[in-house]
């Protein structure tokens, strides 16, 4: 069942990737060169586009990771301002906004790399012939890029957040919507025991809610012997 639910998830995204594809087709339309190329100029062609894609791979990833851990300092850094403790949203969950920002960095600086490394100036022709093998004209569709890119991003890490536990004053806050008014509950309200369904980490008790810890990213272990120290333990 679960193969099954996997399976069925990778062919829905293969289908929205060929509408989404198809309709950059369609929006964004190349001219065509109408240049025939040598044999030669094939090769450095190839030998072209195949440096992009490495370059695109390694930018990608270099800056999917330092977004990621800047977002995670950032995140904390301003949470945890006038000496709250505060446990941010899980560390997985900023990987996704940071992948589409690292993605567009890795784009257009691959691009601009790949212009310096092409030192015989045929990289705009080259960059043609691409847009015609791929149907869509990339200098067009690229500002689209970047404004959906950013504000789609932007909306995920608004929405990260506002997703976290807060402890300030001897008060548990909890916040896990945008839309949701902030929770309060003295500490004493609060009880914790451990997960026996995640080791070490720690199931929170409040009159409203049942909070895992496992769920939060942040200083675990100091946000736990606060609670442990001014609430209930069982």
């Amino acid at each position: 069942m679960i193969l099954l639910k996997f399976l069925l998830e990778i062919v829905v995204f293969l289908l929205l990737f060929v509408i989404f594809r198809q309709a950059v087709i369609k929006s964004f339309p190349v001219k065509s060169i109408g240049m025939p190329l040598s044999d030669q100029s094939r090769v450095a062609l190839q030998r072209f586009r195949n440096r992009y894609i490495l370059l695109f791979i390694l930018f990608s990833t270099l800056f999917t990771a330092v977004v990621w851990w800047l977002l995670f300092r950032l995140l904390v850094g301003f949470q945890t301002r006038n000496g709250a403790l505060v446990l941010i949203v899980d560390n997985m969950a900023l990987l996704l906004p940071s992948l589409i920002i690292g993605l567009l960095l890795g784009t257009f600086i691959g691009r601009w790399a790949n212009h310096k490394l092409q030192r015989d100036g045929l990289s705009f022709f080259f960059e043609g012939y691409t847009d015609e093998l791929e149907g869509f004209n990339w200098l067009r569709l690229s500002k689209w890029l970047v404004a959906v890119s950013l504000v789609f991003a932007l909306f995920l890490i608004i929405g990260q957040f506002h997703y976290r536990l807060k402890i300030k004053e001897g008060q548990l806050y909890i916040k896990t919507s945008v839309f949701e008014p902030e929770k309060s509950f003295t500490l004493n309200r609060v009880s914790i025991h451990p997960d026996s369904n995640s080791r070490n980490n720690f199931v929170i008790y409040t009159p409203a809610d049942t909070l895992y810890t496992n769920n939060f990213g942040g200083d675990k272990k100091a946000f736990v012997q606060a609670i442990k120290k001014a609430g209930r333990t069982e």
